[in-house]
């Protein structure tokens, strides 16, 4: 009986954080203001190193998180001022026999962020790019829908 009230309160306190990003992500959407606002009490600097952390559903979660926050062009212009944009771009060529899982998440973001300036593909998503291009003429057909 412990263990399932232990287990229990573990996913609840998982399902909270996951919600707590969401909102913050989605109240930083909202406005310039708030972005700042809630960048400004590191509240984002955790989910930020989290790119960089070990946990891959960690990664894929901050991936599609950070997605939304790059559908607005006050939020793109923070991911790129904050170097995320440039982080997600290392992130496609890291060697890392999981890559595989995170890379429509990866290409998911680019595509977000890309979009929002395509005046500036070319010399700004050039890795991104190459990544698409080599997928679409490889075997591997799991990022084709992405």
């Amino acid at each position: 009986m412990r263990l399932d009230a232990a287990l229990n309160f573990f996913l609840h306190q998982i399902l909270m954080q996951m919600f707590r990003s969401q909102l913050l992500l989605d109240l930083c959407r909202y406005s310039e203001e708030a972005l700042t606002a809630v960048s400004s009490r590191g509240l984002l600097s955790q989910m930020l190193n989290e790119l960089q952390g070990d946990d891959i559903l960690e990664k894929l979660n901050c991936l599609e998180l950070l997605s939304r926050l790059a559908s607005c062009a006050h939020g793109h212009r923070f991911l790129e001022e904050s170097g995320t944009v440039d982080v997600v771009q290392q992130m496609l060529h890291q060697d890392d026999p999981l890559q595989g899982l995170l890379m429509p998440g990866i290409i998911a973001f680019l595509g977000q962020t890309a979009a929002l300036k395509p005046e500036s593909i070319n010399s700004s998503y050039q890795p991104f790019i190459n990544t698409v291009f080599g997928a679409l003429d490889g075997d591997d057909r799991s990022l084709i829908g992405v």
